[in-house]
């Protein structure tokens, strides 16, 4: 289990293992995945899996609201518990497009399409994410995740009812694919990629 760790100076994604979840008193925390002065807050794993066919396990990780981090970083591991932070970024801030150039966060798991490639959205915003955030994607290669196919020009979903606003905040924590897979209208969705 990954989750968010925080000491009131830094957030840090942290990881704890257990064969049995449901026994409270077996987990085993391991601690920070990344150095205790590194902001983590934001992360999200795509494991390898006889399906997927990938050979290692990805992390989509960072907040980049706090420095160093320019965006989502990629992080790779074979085994699920130690990983290695490749230093490259999945996406930046400021890279393309106006709806997210201020700051960005991974959002949930990737997803797999039909085709073999992957749905990943994140959250960002072009304001302060105290007040505004909005909803993106990029499609990920199928056989090499950390290769960005397509990214949105604009955003999937932004708040736009009177009672999401003031602050206005969307986030996008959690995607459940279809069981029968992406609609056939799917490139309908993709209208605007760069």
């Amino acid at each position: 289990m990954f989750y968010t760790s925080d000491d009131c100076n830094y957030k840090h994604i942290s990881l704890s293992i257990t064969n049995d979840p449901l026994n409270v008193t077996v987990w085993n925390p391991t601690g920070f995945i990344f150095p205790y002065e590194l902001w983590s807050k934001s992360g999200v794993v795509l494991f390898a899996s006889s399906e997927n066919e990938l050979k290692q396990h990805y992390l989509f990780w960072g907040d980049s609201q706090h420095a160093p981090l320019e965006g989502i970083g990629i992080a790779t591991s074979n085994d699920g518990q130690n990983w290695n932070d490749t230093g490259l970024y999945l996406i930046k801030t400021g890279d393309v497009y106006d709806f997210d150039w201020g700051w960005i966060e991974a959002g949930p798991p990737p997803i797999r399409l039909n085709s073999g490639d992957f749905l990943f959205l994140y959250n960002g915003g072009s304001e302060d994410p105290a007040t505004f955030s909005q909803v993106g994607y990029v499609i990920l290669n199928g056989t090499d995740p950390s290769l960005v196919i397509t990214r949105s020009a604009n955003p999937l979903l932004e708040s736009n009812q009177s009672w999401e606003q003031n602050p206005s905040k969307v986030y996008m924590t959690g995607l459940i694919p279809h069981s029968q897979g992406c609609p056939k209208q799917l490139s309908n969705f993709l209208v605007g990629t760069m």
